[in-house]
């Protein structure tokens, strides 16, 4: 999975982190919810209705707003954008957390290494968790990767831009600087 990934990006992974459906409703629900605001009204393919503003969402609640994309008008980029959503909303509580309890690290450790499967040493997840600590939320950008969406023997598709902006950007430094985002790779509300 990483080859294929590094194959169609050009970015080259030290790491990985995987998880499941179960795997990420088990997270979430372990940390007793997630805060998070919604930045639109839509109803999941489930049944769930999110109201735009401020929530706490359960693990399954958080599996529906992070799978959802029939019911977006940008379809896959628009579920990316909230999963991306999921992730920041998830860095912004672990850092409120960390403050208020520097021992809700093991927490957040203890639920991710139970539910997610990695190759990162525990010595470079506990570097990782000590600098997400640091780093304002305010300061990470949530973006997807630049295309379009179609369809191909009646299956819907995602057609990424090639070359694609945002990929060479990352593969040439490891990240991309806000001035350089595209705007078809930002959030739409």
């Amino acid at each position: 999975m990483v080859a294929t990934v590094e194959n169609l990006t050009g970015i080259t992974f030290d790491y990985y982190a995987l998880t499941g459906f179960d795997g990420m409703r088990q997270l979430v629900t372990a940390l007793g919810g997630l805060d998070i605001d919604v930045p639109y009204t839509f109803q999941s393919f489930g049944g769930t209705t999110f109201e735009t503003g401020p929530q706490t969402l359960t693990g399954e609640d958080a599996l529906q707003f992070s799978r959802e994309r029939k019911t977006l008008r940008h379809g896959d980029f628009d579920r990316s954008m909230n999963q991306g959503r999921v992730l920041v909303a998830a860095h912004d509580q672990f850092r409120g957390e960390f403050a208020d309890d520097p021992t809700a690290l093991f927490s957040w450790l203890g639920a991710g290494l139970r539910n997610v499967e990695t190759d990162i040493p525990l010595s470079e997840l506990l570097t990782l968790a000590f600098t997400a600590s640091q780093i304002s939320p305010k300061r990470v950008t949530n973006m997807v990767a630049v295309g379009s969406v179609g369809t191909a023997d009646g299956l819907s598709i995602v057609r990424l831009l090639d070359p694609n902006p945002v990929f060479e950007d990352i593969a040439a430094d490891g990240y991309v600087k806000p001035g350089a985002i595209p705007l078809e790779a930002q959030p739409a509300n």
